[in-house]
């Protein structure tokens, strides 16, 4: 959104805030504020800087978004995809850059965006990965999509949680997760949480979501083994009320240990049996859309791109 304003005599710069926070540094009388989401209305203001201080802030001016007429050509997902996650953190591992992903992997989820507040989340580029700027990270985004990858925000892992237990919170996560993919050019979000699921305002949130990207959204999810052993679970009953949305279900055969199999049979992890015998074959019961596949995994020699999902 481009604003402008009249010049304020003796200024050097101005701040220019949204909603009240979130100030932009300007040298001129103009300024275009990226980063917001569609059919959204917010209220600016602006200040005036110089060596002195700061001014007080104009009165506020409010505006309103364009509706989002465009989604975009949906994704470029193949019928057999392969997911591997980029770890935006330090844990020890080889770091590398989201241009080093091997090109074998046609969905790169993010690991992981935070949250402060119930529903909102946000991505913080940890320094440690290894980036300049934040202008560089979206640089190489946008051409992995230009080469026909998809590139996602995860929410969750071990330590991560988003609480979505509302219609507030519901339309929070929307808002801030289409805002992330406006600012990003993520194409879509991972549902990769452990704990705290509550299906009813999680399916909303994903709707309003849906709602937003149209069909360009990609969205996944890595379930916990144990998270599929029934259609009776929170997680579950999220991905068979959102399967017309959901473009692949990827089993943590990894986060497992033994399991109960379908026929009541103890099956440990790494087996033969473990997948074909376990209750995450349930999952092919989530028919999503026609170009996607309910699992996938690295290919051979492919670890390194795959890297941990576990924040350690």
């Amino acid at each position: 959104m481009s604003l402008s304003w009249g010049a304020v005599s003796g200024a050097t710069g101005y701040k220019v805030y949204r909603d009240g926070a979130n100030p932009q540094t300007v040298s001129g009388t103009s300024a275009t504020v990226t980063g917001l989401t569609a059919d959204t209305a917010y209220q600016f203001q602006v200040s005036a800087t110089n060596a002195a201080g700061e001014s007080a802030k104009s009165a506020a001016v409010s505006a309103r978004t364009a509706k989002n007429t465009n989604p975009g050509p949906g994704p470029s997902v193949p019928k057999h995809a392969v997911t591997g996650y980029w770890q935006n953190f330090d844990n020890g591992a080889a770091k590398q850059k989201l241009r080093d992903v091997q090109a074998a992997y046609d969905i790169i989820a993010v690991s992981f965006a935070d949250s402060t507040t119930p529903g909102q989340i946000v991505f913080n580029l940890d320094p440690a990965v290894g980036y300049a700027s934040v202008a560089d990270f979206k640089a190489d985004v946008a051409a992995k999509k230009a080469a026909g990858k998809s590139v996602i925000i995860s929410v969750g892992g071990e330590k991560g949680n988003v609480t979505i237990n509302s219609d507030a919170s519901a339309t929070a996560f929307a808002n801030s997760a289409y805002a992330l993919m406006q600012e990003y050019g993520f194409n879509g979000v991972d549902i990769d949480l452990e704990h705290g699921i509550n299906s009813t305002y999680l399916t909303k949130a994903l709707r309003q979501l849906s709602a937003k990207a149209g069909s360009s959204l990609v969205l996944t999810m890595a379930p916990q083994t144990i998270d599929m052993q029934s259609t009776g679970t929170e997680y579950f009953k999220t991905a068979l009320a959102v399967k017309d949305i959901l473009t692949v279900v990827n089993m943590q055969y990894y986060n497992s240990g033994s399991m109960l199999g379908c026929d009541g049979k103890v099956y440990s992890q790494g087996s033969v049996d473990f997948s074909p015998r376990s209750p995450a074959s349930r999952s092919r019961a989530v028919s999503t859309r026609p170009r996607s596949v309910w699992a996938s995994r690295p290919p051979p020699g492919a670890r390194a791109a795959a890297t941990s999902t576990r924040r350690s």
